[in-house]
């Protein structure tokens, strides 16, 4: 039987032939190229950490690794992006450092200037929890009017960076700050739209509520704010945690049991890592297919719009000219001089008719591409209207707001008459990724075989030491 680190390859391999074979070759055409996939990049998965100061994140970092790594306290202590990466001996290296290492994965940090880099820092450790896996401790984040100068760099496209390379996001919120304003409300918008599948959703410090209604209060407002900023038809689900410590005083009024098995949940999340990589090329795939062949349609359809317009004014030029030639023809078979200047007259005029015709159809086929331009949402609701009759209507109604700037980019820059055809067999490529591939995948990567070794180590505790 494979390994399930093999068959975790093998599954990465064939979602890498999909984009090879089908996928970038269409989109190359049609000017709808991907970002590059994070699960191509070097070095182990990525699990991120991300919340308001005093939300905990150091805590946890420190309890998973058993050791006190990170500097924790109510006010805020720490204002780098710290990777923690396994190692046999401790050692520390700063920002500079950490991105002229090609091998590490983050050189492309440094296009956010050295401010950023000054506020990198890679801590190595030989902690058993970061062998298969690098956490990165992000600095908490404040309610601010004024963010990237605040910081000297701009933390929501910092943010968004480390987001697309992880494969897990822990998104922590503590009972006296549930709400999204300020920069978690901006980081969340901006930073990690479309992460939501990555994302692990964490209320923290339950042992801090002295009262239920305390704690329906709290959640009750997480999921209200969380709900304005996620677009998912359910509200997301949250993992209530505390982090055990001398901290913990005193008899608990809540059930602390279940609070327990929630952090050792969290913490399988976060240790099944590597598997949620795979998870996330598959929905890369899915989603990028899914986006690929709403745009191919409704280029499809511009495209037959455009050239049905033009068609009509090619066959008028065309048959101006040929009546033109015609009547030139028949006057010359007259045999006579007047046949001849008749003929010259009928030609010229024929001519003047076509070119005529030309101008005005020039002037008209371009209001005419303008118009297919600003009528694209029409052109989409038309291709999928029987999806709107069948199926989700925000769904189908996301899936346009996610391509439209693109679409309109595309068709703009090619120009209609350009535009090149999508072949019926490489919509029919787009739609087996779609419905046979990816969950075939996904159904194989289920089936992998877990590393009971590692399950059993962490069934009581979660802790890896």
């Amino acid at each position: 039987m494979n390994s399930a680190s093999s068959i975790l390859e093998r599954l990465s391999s064939q979602a890498r032939e999909h984009y090879s074979n089908s996928v970038d070759p269409l989109a190359a055409n049609l000017m709808f190229n991907r970002e590059p996939d994070p699960g191509t990049r070097r070095g182990h998965p990525l699990v991120l950490l991300i919340g308001n100061h005093s939300s905990g994140k150091s805590t946890l970092i420190n309890y998973m690794l058993g050791r006190e790594i990170q500097n924790t306290g109510v006010a805020p202590t720490d204002d780098d992006f710290t990777v923690l990466s396994h190692g046999e001996n401790d050692e520390e290296r700063d920002g500079d450092a950490l991105v002229s290492n090609p091998d590490l994965g983050f050189a492309e940090l440094r296009k956010f200037g050295p401010s950023l880099v000054s506020h990198l820092k890679l801590k190595v450790r030989n902690a058993p929890f970061l062998k298969e896996l690098t956490l990165i401790d992000s600095p908490g984040m404040i309610d601010s009017a004024q963010l990237s100068q605040d910081r000297g760099y701009d933390f929501i496209k910092v943010v968004r960076w480390f987001a697309e390379q992880s494969d897990v996001i822990l998104l922590l919120f503590d009972p006296d700050k549930p709400g999204t304003t300020g920069e978690t409300l901006t980081t969340l918008k901006d930073a990690l739209s479309d992460m939501s599948h990555k994302m692990v959703i964490v209320l923290n410090k339950m042992d801090q509520f002295q009262t239920l209604h305390d704690f329906a209060r709290a959640y009750g407002a997480l999921c209200w704010n969380l709900a304005k900023v996620i677009p998912t038809k359910d509200v997301p689900y949250i993992h209530n945690i505390y982090i055990p410590g001398i901290w913990v005083q005193g008899e608990q009024l809540l059930p602390m049991d279940d609070f327990d098995q929630a952090r050792d949940k969290v913490i399988q999340e976060i240790k099944h890592a590597p598997k949620r990589r795979i998870q996330n090329i598959l929905t890369r795939l899915y989603e990028h297919s899914r986006q690929l062949l709403a745009h191919s349609k409704v280029c499809n359809e511009a495209r037959k719009t455009y050239r049905q317009n033009r068609r009509h004014w090619r066959l008028g030029i065309s048959g101006a000219f040929l009546a033109g030639v015609a009547g030139a023809a028949a006057a010359y078979y007259l045999r006579s001089e007047d046949g001849l200047i008749l003929g010259g007259s009928i030609l010229a005029a024929g001519t003047v008719v076509a070119a005529l015709l030309f101008l005005l159809g020039r002037n008209s086929m371009a209001r005419r591409e303008k118009e297919i331009l600003d009528s694209l949402a029409g052109i989409y609701a038309n291709v999928f209207n029987r999806d709107y009759v069948l199926g989700d209507q925000a769904d189908l109604d996301a899936l346009w707001d996610r391509i439209k700037d693109r679409t309109h980019a595309a068709i703009s820059t090619l120009g209609m008459s350009n535009l090149p055809r999508v072949k019926p067999s490489q919509i029919k490529a787009l739609e087996h990724i779609i419905k046979t591939s990816v969950p075939k995948l996904r159904s194989e990567l289920h089936q992998s075989p877990k590393d009971e070794s590692k399950e059993s180590e962490t069934a009581s505790t979660g802790r890896a030491f």
